[in-house]
């Protein structure tokens, strides 16, 4: 079975924790997709679901010390909406989860996980993230992916 997500370096938010994170998670997600289309047995997969959410919750608390940097408005309320994006990944983790402990087809939660993981984290909160810290001069220059752009 192919993996869901195709890894891109273009994925890279130039924050080298938070990118070997995100790297990470992916990996999870795909051994987990790989795991559930060849039929593995329940417990091997919720081995799986699980080490997936100790990763999310490893990178939402590495997050989290930049997200309690940012003070401006506008960095305040990206904090918000960060921590709103993270609380909905785990809600479907334990969806995922809960689908997988029921012996159902957990295709559709890992299918939101996914894109949750990618759409959401990876791309378009966590590229802010990094702007903000920009913008609240918080990153030293040439630190994160938008800095040759600024």
């Amino acid at each position: 079975m192919a993996a869901i997500i195709e890894w891109s370096d273009d994925y890279n938010i130039g924050l080298p924790r938070l990118d070997a994170d995100h790297l990470g998670l992916v990996r999870r997600i795909n051994d987990l997709q790989q795991a559930v289309g060849s039929g593995q047995p329940p417990a091997r997969l919720l081995g799986k679901a699980d080490a997936l959410v100790a990763g999310f919750r490893r990178h939402m608390a590495a997050e989290e010390r930049y997200l309690v940097l940012l003070n401006s408005p506008a960095g305040r309320d990206h904090r918000d909406s960060h921590r709103a994006a993270h609380a909905l990944v785990l809600r479907r983790l334990q969806s995922l989860h809960d689908r997988l402990e029921q012996g159902g087809d957990a295709g559709p939660e890992l299918d939101a996980v996914a894109l949750d993981l990618t759409v959401t984290e990876l791309i378009r909160t966590d590229f802010d993230l990094v702007g903000l810290l920009h913008r609240e001069g918080l990153l030293p220059p040439g630190a994160g992916g938008l800095a040759a752009a600024e």
